[in-house]
């Protein structure tokens, strides 16, 4: 059976397996409900600092409470995913971002996600820790925190230092 609910929420009898399209779903049998089981949307924000580092929030909340993350979080229900980065990151960090553009959209292997990833403008604010952090830290490039809860905000966060490094160098050229 799937992830998710063993009886119908809508009338309490107990769910069977169907088929729908060739794949198997859990559903009700006395009435329409079916558990589709869409993966739910997250974000994540990559926000640069002027002094040249990136923000970087401690989880305080399960999973992987205690590993260094990027501010991020679930789009609530009607939200748009630019409103609930920019929402995340207040919430985390404490700082007011503009966003510069989506970088990257992402299917977490082994989690029911669909995770996009931003990228804000630069900020000069400190960012201070929000509800569910417990530190929010500006991190040098050279510095930063082995400890990184998910794989894909490491790689983020990899290929933006890269990209940006590669930028700078360009520009030293010109």
């Amino acid at each position: 059976m799937q992830h998710g609910y063993q009886y119908c929420p809508k009338c309490s009898a107990g769910l069977v397996l169907k088929s729908f399209e060739g794949k198997q779903k859990s559903a009700c049998p006395k009435c329409d409900y079916v558990n589709w089981d869409n993966p739910l949307p997250v974000v994540a924000v990559i926000v640069p600092h002027v002094s040249g580092g990136l923000v970087l929030i401690k989880r305080g909340m399960p999973p992987r409470v205690g590993y260094w993350a990027l501010p991020a979080g679930f789009i609530d229900h009607g939200e748009h995913p630019e409103f609930a980065a920019v929402r995340e990151c207040k919430e985390e960090s404490g700082l007011d971002i503009k966003l510069a553009r989506l970088l990257s959209i992402h299917a977490p292997e082994g989690r029911n996600q669909i995770l996009m990833i931003y990228l804000a403008e630069p900020v000069s604010a400190l960012p201070s820790p929000g509800s569910d952090a417990l530190e929010a830290k500006v991190f040098a490039f050279d510095q930063l925190p082995a400890e990184i809860a998910f794989p894909l905000h490491k790689a983020a966060i990899e290929g933006y230092i890269k990209r940006e490094k590669r930028n700078r160098r360009r520009r030293k050229r010109l």
